[in-house]
């Protein structure tokens, strides 16, 4: 997913990928060197897990919007992205479609927050 995600970040000559992590473990490291606009968390992120990371993100740089992508559509994982502070959720089936759109809503301080149809609805 990480090199798909690229990819389609790097098809857009107004970004610039600073850092590009597997796991966590390097995240202190990686924001050390760079000073990023937006960080794309993926919510089941190996080692501490994503929503972690994103608590991580907000005290060290609570101006950092950061969107979350996810593989869950169920409510419990959008509020604890809420409540961990994100400023978007995307459900990786849309990355395709719609990555670029939730990237623009956050440049411009906007939330972005996309769901599946829950089934039945």
């Amino acid at each position: 997913m990480r090199k798909f995600l690229q990819h389609l970040i790097e098809q857009d000559r107004s970004l610039q990928i600073c850092a590009a992590l597997g796991d966590a473990l390097h995240l202190e490291q990686a924001l050390a060197q760079a000073r990023p606009d937006l960080a794309i968390v993926d919510v089941g992120l190996p080692g501490m897990g994503g929503i972690k990371v994103v608590k991580l993100l907000r005290q060290a740089r609570p101006e950092l919007s950061v969107l979350v992508l996810s593989a869950h559509n169920e409510v419990f994982y959008v509020e604890a992205a809420r409540r961990a502070g994100v400023d978007g959720y995307l459900m990786k089936e849309h990355a395709f479609e719609w990555l670029h759109l939730a990237i623009d809503f956050l440049r411009r301080r906007l939330g972005f927050f996309a769901l599946s149809a829950m089934p039945g609805a």
